[in-house]
């Protein structure tokens, strides 16, 4: 698995279309922000050929945030 932040995700697709780093920075939050409104509705979207994802409730726990050591409940 592949893990990049939206810098890295943007720069290269930009620079292989006619698409300005700004555009492709509202496309991208345009498809995140319509991601969460299908996981708030329906608790499942599916992108036919990428990929899927499902919101699911979890039992909280707690853990340490490395930065401070401070106990918080995730």
């Amino acid at each position: 698995m592949i893990h990049v932040n939206r810098e890295e995700f943007i720069e290269p697709t930009s620079s292989k279309g006619d698409i300005t780093k700004a555009k492709e920075q509202r496309i991208l939050n345009a498809v995140i922000e319509a991601n969460t409104e299908g996981l708030t509705a329906d608790g499942k979207v599916n992108l036919t050929g990428l990929d899927s994802f499902e919101a699911r409730n979890r039992v909280s726990r707690i853990r340490r945030k490395p930065g401070t050591g401070e106990l918080i409940q995730i």
